[in-house]
């Protein structure tokens, strides 16, 4: 799979390895990226946490989507530039004013050629403690708060609650969040419009 997606890549092309099949992330990626020459090559890499990811190990399963995209993405390597971009998201727990409030964030890392790591951190979407609650009863190892709510008709898409919840879609937060570290790879270099190699 990897190799017929590498296919016809010019060579100064930015390649960006992305650690998901999902279309959802897919889409936010190259929208953000699409002024810039890239090519997006995704690879089916584990997170190796739980299905429904909780406060820290959102971090943990991001990183660990990073390095067997990687490793995978390695075993085929091209001369072109590389930086590999892993997504997470998971729900984190806050006390406001003596109640618990639950929050569905999304974690984007990317790791560059030289080891060295960006982080981005979406806006956060008010997940209801209900819910929550439900979803840890069933067990957070075998489905998400996103899946429990749609199961209820609560939301209509399991992997896209935010729409129903907040009238605003995953893959726009996903979008704005992606565009900070646009802006940091384009100052950085790693990425360049499409014109400026046409020069």
């Amino acid at each position: 799979m990897i190799t017929e997606q590498l296919q016809n890549i010019s060579l100064s092309t930015t390649i960006i390895v992305l650690g998901s099949l999902s279309a959802i992330k897919h889409n936010a990626v190259a929208n953000a990226f699409s002024k810039y020459d890239v090519a997006i090559v995704r690879v089916n890499a584990s997170s190796s946490i739980n299905t429904q990811p909780v406060g820290e190990e959102t971090f943990i399963g991001a990183n660990n989507r990073i390095t067997a995209a990687k490793n995978q993405y390695l075993q085929y390597k091209q001369q072109n530039n590389f930086f590999v971009i892993a997504i997470e998201n998971g729900i984190f727990k806050y006390i406001t004013e003596g109640k618990e409030v639950w929050e569905d964030k999304a974690i984007i890392i990317a790791e560059l050629e030289d080891g060295s790591k960006l982080q981005q951190i979406s806006e956060a979407v008010i997940f209801p403690t209900k819910y929550v609650d439900i979803t840890n009863n069933k067990g957070f190892d075998v489905i998400t708060v996103g899946k429990v709510m749609a199961e209820m008709n609560v939301v209509t898409k399991h992997d896209d609650p935010h729409l129903s919840l907040a009238d605003k879609s995953r893959q726009q937060y996903l979008e704005e969040a992606l565009e900070g570290l646009v802006v940091i790879l384009a100052e950085r270099k790693i990425v360049h419009l499409k014109h400026e190699n046409l020069k």
